[in-house]
């Protein structure tokens, strides 16, 4: 139940776009700005795994509702066929299944393994996309900078800053709506 309702409340927070929108083809749902968009992501990454520590279950379990949840603010399979790979200029070098479950697969490993790093750790600055490439209405903002505090767990000793330059490897854009396409983190 729990699940259920944290999975609507996630939902909720995302904005329901009209596919009319600027009269062409856009996501469904998503953020209004890259930065909303990292910012749910981040969250979730560093929530505590509270479920795991309290059931005695091992870590995985509390990690796969989360990464249930951020699977929303990533780009599904059908999105990627319908809204980005046309658009692609791999598009005929690297075939279309490929192509998707490669970029797939790597966010899914890097968000996972991401979770075991951040618990409790604070997003405390997203900045600009070292580049921005456009294809119609469709912008991909690569390799967004974020700096990330880390709680110190000795009394008296100051909490430290970690900059990851592209951990954030591709936020696509289209129409003004934000989701996640590539996640990089080892």
């Amino acid at each position: 139940m729990k699940k259920n309702i944290l999975l609507l409340i996630m939902i909720s927070a995302l904005v329901a776009v009209s596919c009319s929108k600027s009269g062409g083809k856009s996501f469904s749902y998503g953020f209004l700005s890259k930065d909303d968009l990292i910012q749910k992501v981040f969250f979730q990454l560093s929530k505590e795994n509270k479920h795991a520590k309290k059931s005695g279950q091992d870590k995985d379990s509390g990690n796969d509702c989360r990464l249930s949840v951020i699977s929303y603010f990533t780009i599904s399979q059908r999105e990627f066929h319908d809204l980005l790979y046309p658009h692609l200029p791999e598009k005929g070098t690297i075939p279309e299944a490929d192509y998707w479950f490669m970029v797939h697969n790597d966010t899914i490993k890097s968000l996972s393994a991401a979770m075991d790093v951040f618990p409790g750790a604070r997003l405390v600055d997203i900045g600009n996309p070292a580049k921005k490439v456009q294809y119609g209405s469709l912008v991909i903002h690569r390799d967004i900078p974020v700096t990330v505090e880390f709680p110190s767990r000795v009394e008296g000793v100051p909490a430290t800053r970690k900059t990851y330059p592209d951990m954030f490897k591709a936020v696509v854009e289209i129409n003004g709506v934000y989701r996640l396409w590539n996640f990089d983190f080892d």
